[in-house]
């Protein structure tokens, strides 16, 4: 008997969260009640000119956190049902909002830079030794600005 009453609740609570035109989880999966932050770090190499001309080990700032908020878009517009409801097809876009007050004090991601190694150059001329380190760029600036 109380098993049958398990797969009673258990099938209802199935029925509950199939997506289908019109249901009330079709509005909350378009639209989740949840906020969603996307936090990064990064480490700037401080003496780049050091590192590349007498060998010195690098030495690592941590900077962070820079917090974005998150923004998941289904759109509506192109939104194409099966003929029997079992598979949607849409357009899932991202949108990427800078949150200052949830950053770190002071970090600006228009104007900071943060230098980090370009490894796969890196890794390309160590399989070539006819170049020298010094003759390429080997490092980058990357704002930290995204999207």
């Amino acid at each position: 008997m109380m098993q049958l009453g398990a797969d009673l609740i258990q099938k209802k609570v199935d029925e509950s969260m199939i997506i289908s035109p019109g249901s009330d989880r079709l509005d909350s999966w378009l639209k989740p009640p949840v906020d969603v932050h996307l936090t990064s770090y990064a480490f700037h190499i401080s003496n780049v000119d050091d590192v590349l001309k007498k060998g010195a080990k690098p030495k690592l700032e941590e900077k962070g956190p820079y917090v974005y908020k998150a923004v998941y878009v289904k759109d509506t517009e192109g939104m194409v049902w099966s003929d029997d409801n079992t598979k949607l097809t849409y357009r899932p876009r991202r949108f990427y909002t800078y949150e200052p007050e949830l950053s770190g004090p002071g970090l600006d991601p228009d104007n900071d830079y943060i230098t980090v190694p370009n490894i796969p150059l890196w890794t390309g001329l160590a399989q070539v030794s006819l170049f020298r380190l010094t003759d390429f760029p080997s490092h980058w600036e990357i704002p930290m600005r995204y999207g």
